[in-house]
């Protein structure tokens, strides 16, 4: 900034108060000459004399709450608080000792090398403000995120929920792990939740709820990737001969894999559907035949043999179901599918 242009910045401050005040000489000026008046005139320059409790030795710029709350939302989607968080770890995260006595408290031996202490991931978690975030761990390992998440949501009766992703990488034979009948690192994750909420629950049993708390909901769902339950369509050349065309057709009369099982149809029907997997799945019994209901009846799901190749009746269930859905809401409506 030119000379002349800094004497005129410090004579608003001079005006103002009547004192001086020093400026760093190795720092830019935060509010320049031509932006200051209109800052100064809505009291956005605070200084030292005006309020005891800011300890101020200079002139200071002020942000107002509501301008803060435009501009988080602007930038963040949000204007919940937003917590600032420090490269120096705090001592009380721990250490790795700590992951393998969390592991011995749990299992009675040391299954899992180097696991992460729950504290280190209860701090990060932490960290969000949302206590309904999903927290998503790639690399789930001996599944410690898991744990950090229900101790957590135990603490502030929070509703934090978690993924956590994990190759089926096969336990060393040799390994502690294999030995104590785990075949590979998912299958330690698995059971770490397992007997995490079994911990959490025993220690409610018998306990009397003087915060009123909702009771906290700690299931959790394994799904595997896998090849799909139902045969897939083979695009033929437009040059096929109508042998090849018959052939295929007659491959998808039953389409379905033999081997799969009824969960396993369910829920690669979910995902075809649309549906989250984490949805409410009922079994109801309605004229002998057994149905999945999912997210409270918004799709009824029967993988029994239900028409016997009785087109006509399946035509009809179709006609009931449209016919119900008739001004009704989307989210009323309930889906009918065959396979």
């Amino acid at each position: 900034m030119p000379k002349n242009d800094l004497t005129r910045h410090l004579s608003w401050l001079i005006k103002k108060t009547g004192k001086s005040y020093p400026f760093n000489p190795h720092r830019v000026w935060g509010v320049s000459i031509d932006t200051f008046p209109e800052y100064y005139r809505k009291g956005k320059i605070v200084f030292p004399d005006d309020y005891d409790f800011f300890n101020l030795s200079i002139p200071a710029f002020r942000v107002f709450e509501s301008e803060d709350k435009v501009k988080a939302i602007k930038k963040f989607g949000s204007d919940e608080a937003m917590k600032a968080v420090s490269t120096y770890l705090p001592k009380e995260i721990g250490m790795n000792e700590n992951g393998n006595k969390e592991m011995l408290d749990l299992f009675g031996s040391k299954l899992f090398s180097f696991p992460k202490p729950v504290s280190l991931i209860k701090y990060f978690v932490s960290v969000i403000s949302d206590t309904s975030a999903i927290i998503l761990d790639f690399f789930a390992g001996s599944a410690t995120t898991a744990q950090a998440v229900l101790d957590l949501n135990k603490q502030d009766n929070g509703n934090r929920k978690f993924i956590l992703v994990q190759l089926p990488e096969p336990c060393v034979p040799e390994s502690e792990a294999f030995k104590a009948g785990y075949k590979t690192i998912a299958d330690i994750g698995k059971e770490r939740i397992r007997r995490v909420i079994n911990k959490l629950n025993t220690e409610e049993e018998g306990k009397l709820d003087l915060d009123n708390a909702a009771k906290q909901d700690r299931g959790f769902k394994v799904l595997k990737l896998d090849k799909s339950n139902f045969r897939q369509w083979q695009k033929l050349e437009p040059s096929a001969s109508t042998e090849q065309i018959l052939e295929q057709l007659s491959l998808h009369i039953n389409h379905i894999d033999a081997k799969a099982t009824p969960e396993e149809l369910l829920y690669e029907i979910l995902l075809k559907a649309g549906f989250t997997l984490t949805g409410n799945i009922e079994t109801k019994t309605i004229s002998g035949k057994e149905l999945f209901s999912v997210s409270d009846g918004a799709l009824l799901l029967c993988l029994d043999s239900a028409f016997h190749g009785n087109d006509q009746l399946k035509a009809n269930a179709v006609q009931t179901f449209n016919a119900h859905n008739m001004q009704k809401e989307k989210h009323n409506q309930i889906l009918f599918k065959t396979v």
